[in-house]
């Protein structure tokens, strides 16, 4: 799917996720504060986008990304090795399948194989006259290191370009597949089609199973074919319905959030305590707490920073964010009135943000960061290099976990 969010941003265009519909709150609810919740230990956690240029991992030293020249891995000696698309332009070109990039094929989404090292599966971006919508992104793996590819089967009833995004149940990773275009109706009840790679290494056919630690709260697919910076498209925050089976759930929406823009990454997690979170920052309320498995939801309200409110305002532009192991919670935000990006830090039990410096690359106005997040020991960082709709990375950025310390 294109996200074109940054790329937006660098052109300077004010096409903002904060435009598009989303959850009507009616009065003001009860509000708690990040400092009173205290310490924080998030144990999972689920992207809204369902797969990133950038793979990373809390309980991993190794990262992925998609660059412009193919799949890089970061192995835990800090070594690179380059993981070869071979084959998959000619793959797509014989299904008709055209390739959104006028020059290569590269993949905008990938997800490492979290029991073998050789397995690696990719969504590759596909359009109609290379440049303009529908576009959609196809599903592929491949589990020799990248020196053949092979289709990920859709379900018998769906084709490659309704493809919804990868997500992982414990090692057992899933590709969703859907082709409905309503999934936020509160009224509505579905079960998630999606092909799940076991042990075995075989494709069967499933629905997407509850996450397995925490509440059964999960982000609905990505509309396939969609085109955030030209819709107004949501993605669906969903909850089992009470006495689903954890291996089939039938899922149902959420009276807190209608649907999550396309164009701005969202994030759930779940604490030590078995509370779940959201972290929206298109949301009039970024972040949200639920103490129920997800059925009902509390704004958490974040301190200001420099005067302005993080999330939910064009003040800060499109913002990246992600929680470290140890609840640190982190956003790269766009200020409009600054010619860089900023990396505010927010600790558990602050009462203000910190501005953590020397962590950003240089240049981030002209080359943003694409993705972020967490290993082990590292945070990582991922520039969009394309200045287009296709989310290949260029240069990638890692800094210790233990340098994000502020001063003041």
């Amino acid at each position: 799917m294109a996200r074109w969010a940054r790329a937006l941003v660098t052109v300077g265009l004010l096409v903002s996720a904060w435009a598009f519909p989303v959850a009507s709150l009616g009065a003001s609810p009860t509000v708690t504060t990040w400092a009173s919740l205290g310490a924080l230990t998030p144990s999972i956690q689920q992207l809204s986008q369902w797969g990133s240029a950038l793979d990373t991992r809390a309980s991993s030293q190794d990262y992925a990304w998609c660059g412009d020249d193919g799949i890089h891995v970061v192995e835990a000696d800090g070594s690179v090795r380059s993981v070869p698309e071979t084959g998959v332009e000619a793959m797509l070109a014989a299904r008709a399948l055209n390739i959104n990039n006028t020059s290569k094929v590269a993949c905008d989404l990938v997800v490492t194989d979290p029991l073998d090292p050789n397995t690696f599966y990719a969504g590759f971006e596909t359009g109609q006259n290379h440049s303009i919508p529908p576009v959609a992104t196809v599903a592929m793996y491949t589990n020799d290191d990248g020196v053949t590819w092979q289709y990920i089967p859709p379900p018998a009833t769906m084709t490659y370009v309704d493809f919804g995004g990868f997500v992982l149940r414990g090692n057992v990773v899933h590709a969703v597949f859907t082709n409905e275009v309503e999934l936020a109706s509160l009224a509505s009840r579905w079960t998630i089609d999606a092909e799940v790679q076991g042990s075995s290494g075989a494709w069967t056919s499933g629905s997407l199973a509850c996450p397995t630690v925490g509440p059964c709260v999960a982000f609905g697919p990505e509309i396939p074919q969609g085109a955030c910076g030209m819709s107004s498209w949501l993605q669906p925050l969903l909850v089992a319905v009470p006495g689903s089976l954890p291996g089939d759930p039938l899922w149902e929406g959420t009276s807190w959030a209608s649907g999550i823009p396309e164009c701005a990454p969202a994030l759930v997690f779940t604490d030590q305590r078995g509370d779940e979170y959201l972290l929206d920052f298109a949301m009039r309320y970024p972040l949200a707490r639920s103490v129920d498995a997800g059925h009902a939801w509390r704004p958490v309200e974040l301190p200001l920073w420099d005067g302005h409110k993080v999330g939910g305002s064009p003040t800060t532009g499109y913002d990246l964010t992600t929680v470290t192991s140890s609840g640190d919670l982190l956003v790269i935000v766009s200020p409009a009135y600054e010619t860089t990006e900023r990396l505010l830090l927010l600790v558990p039990g602050a009462s203000k943000w910190c501005t953590p410096t020397g962590i950003l690359p240089s240049g981030t106005r002209t080359d943003p960061i694409l993705a972020v997040g967490t290993t082990t020991s590292r945070l990582v960082m991922l520039q969009d290099a394309t200045k287009g709709p296709v989310n290949q990375g260029g240069p990638e950025h890692s800094v210790p976990l233990a340098a994000l310390r502020c001063t003041t």
